[in-house]
């Protein structure tokens, strides 16, 4: 299972929506809960000066309205012709907020040189690595200088090989050809600095099958020493950090805190 767009766009169409993925949002009381206490304290630094933001796959707009609120431009892609009809109309009213209906990886409505904070979370976690890698090349000309991206996408690869039935339940899930290493070496080939990284299991006995990247230009405001953060039972938000190493340092092997 490669989950290339047309993979995710069916992924994403067939999604049960009843909900408009509130549902995923349960175990923190609902998305107002689940916004302060798990994305905003990740996300505070990089959102607070940002007037131009650009959500990747918006979903229903559970986040959107969030972001809605910060900036003064607010662009949500989304691959799926349900979840862009249900942005327009949630956000019909507030000019200020565009939801485009994109192929997934082009962003030629929006101009070059004019983002200032780059955000998804949930939606890019089946992205492969040829999909993420055509995304980031997409981002990079269009993020001011001090811009940053925040990404929530797969460390499954970490994972997978171990058995047949792992790696097909995983493929359900998660991308396995994505690891937090190999979207750090993409990111940094493709001429962008990779600052911190947390990669994470939902339960306190889960695998650390997903990852939160932190991306920005060489040379930004936060441009900086990379960190890499391994938290078990993220939803009691448990963390441990590796302090910063230097470029000819050894990247940390995970360190885990008991809970």
């Amino acid at each position: 299972m490669t989950n290339s767009i047309a993979e995710l766009r069916a992924i994403y169409d067939a999604m049960d929506w009843h909900a408009e993925g509130e549902q995923w949002a349960e175990r923190w009381g609902g998305t107002q809960q689940q916004w302060d206490r798990m994305v905003l304290p990740r996300i505070a630094p990089y959102l607070a000066p940002a007037r131009h933001i650009l959500e990747l796959g918006g979903g229903m707009g559970r986040f959107s309205s969030h972001l809605a609120r910060q900036g003064e431009q607010l662009w949500i892609t989304e691959i799926s012709t349900r979840c862009h009809t249900r942005l327009e109309t949630k956000f019909r009213d507030m000019p200020t907020v565009t939801p485009l209906l994109t192929n997934g990886i082009a962003l030629d409505r929006i101009p070059l040189n004019a983002v200032d904070f780059v955000f998804s979370v949930f939606s890019l976690v089946h992205a492969d690595l040829p999909t993420l890698r055509a995304m980031l090349a997409q981002i990079k000309p269009r993020l001011r200088a001090d811009g940053v991206i925040f990404l929530h996408h797969s460390n499954a690869a970490t994972l997978a090989g171990g058995s047949h039935e792992v790696d097909r339940k995983l493929a359900r899930y998660r991308a396995l050809s994505v690891s937090a290493k190999a979207f750090r070496q993409m990111a940094t080939r493709l001429g962008l600095r990779c600052v911190s990284q947390e990669v994470f299991g939902w339960d306190k006995d889960s695998l650390p099958g997903d990852c939160f990247s932190a991306l920005t230009l060489p040379g930004s405001r936060w441009d900086r020493p990379y960190t890499y953060t391994h938290t078990r039972r993220f939803c009691a938000q448990t963390v441990t950090t590796v302090p910063p190493r230097t470029a000819r340092q050894k990247p940390h092997r995970h360190e885990e805190l008991q809970c």
